[in-house]
């Protein structure tokens, strides 16, 4: 009997040892999915906090450029980041949660650009930009186009209004945004966007598989997500975009 005994407790002291309390997220400026500046601009992080603190889970953020923030979860010195599209690159350094979010990308360009495009072929008569560590940099290489590269996707729309560059594929609903944030009011209305996307998918957290519990943090996390949607709580959150 007292065998037993010390085999439950010991089982109940590993668990409780392990069990996890507080996760960190390293992320950047991506309003109004993810903001250091913005209050209205925390979608996303308000999808994952409330998400963990259905399980009791603290999560803290830190902020830098996106390819800071992957390079720092890549190599282990952060738990996790979001939302990133999955990729064939990405699956090999990291876990995947349950979708935490539906993103479409559109080409943005000047009203004075005869852009259109129905395949990547098309883009091939274009100056294309791109931004370091987005997922559309991978998949335009991936088809052929070449692209510009900048550090921040500021830079980017910056390099479209300049003429450094022709179009720039983003978030439909982050472009927009940032056009307005980064540029005066007449330039922000030169710029459009196509009506075709290039993408509809959905976002995930990304846990570094140099992380020890990565698999327990992306159970919980689905596990509080689940509960979230269940409440109409996690519509609630989508309903401010």
């Amino acid at each position: 009997m007292n065998r037993i005994l010390v085999l439950v407790l010991t089982f109940f002291m590993f668990n409780q040892a392990y069990a996890l309390e507080e996760v960190t997220f390293a992320i950047g400026e991506w309003a109004p999915y993810t903001s250091e500046k913005n209050p209205d601009g925390k979608i996303a992080e308000t999808i994952i906090i409330e998400s963990f603190n259905q399980e009791g889970v603290k999560v803290n953020f830190t902020y830098d450029k996106w390819s800071e923030s992957y390079e720092q979860v890549k190599n282990g010195n952060s738990d996790g980041t979001f939302p990133w599209y999955i990729s064939e690159e990405r699956t090999a350094d990291f876990l995947f949660s349950d979708p935490v979010i539906e993103d479409k990308q559109v080409f943005f360009y000047l009203k004075s650009t005869d852009f259109n495009w129905f395949g990547y072929g098309d883009l091939a008569n274009y100056k294309v930009a791109g931004t370091k560590a987005y997922s559309h940099v991978q998949e335009l290489q991936k088809n052929g186009i070449d692209t510009i590269i900048s550090e921040v996707e500021e830079d980017s729309f910056r390099k479209v209004l300049s003429g450094e560059a022709d179009v720039y594929p983003a978030s439909a609903i982050v472009g927009a945004q940032t056009i307005d944030s980064i540029f005066s009011a007449e330039d922000a209305a030169k710029f459009t966007s196509h009506n075709i996307p290039m993408t509809i998918d959905n976002m995930f957290l990304l846990v570094s598989k140099k992380i020890p519990n990565g698999s327990e943090i992306i159970q919980v996390f689905n596990s509080g997500l689940m509960k979230l949607k269940a409440s109409g709580r996690y519509q609630e959150i989508l309903s401010n975009l």
